[in-house]
């Protein structure tokens, strides 16, 4: 997606939520699933700083950590609060 075409800070946190949910791998060595996740958090935390300049939300950063880290036996997962 472009910056162009994001209208607001909120649809592109409810749109990289829905990217990152969406995204995928399978791999035998536990240690390339964990460098990809961080490689993927990177990117994401990357661009978001850039978009999203001063109004940085940490609990948003947390909940992407926690989607890209699975969701295995997960009892619930922490959302952010949206005003």
């Amino acid at each position: 997606m472009l910056k162009t075409d994001i209208k607001n800070q909120l649809e592109y946190e409810c749109y990289a939520v829905i990217a990152v949910s969406s995204i995928y791998g399978v791999d035998l060595l536990q240690n390339n699933v964990k460098e990809a996740r961080e490689r993927l958090f990177d990117i994401f935390n990357e661009q978001y700083s850039r978009l999203s300049k001063d109004n940085r939300k940490e609990n948003y950063k947390k909940t992407i950590k926690y989607i890209l880290r699975g969701l295995n036996n997960a009892t619930y997962i922490p959302l952010t609060e949206i005003k």
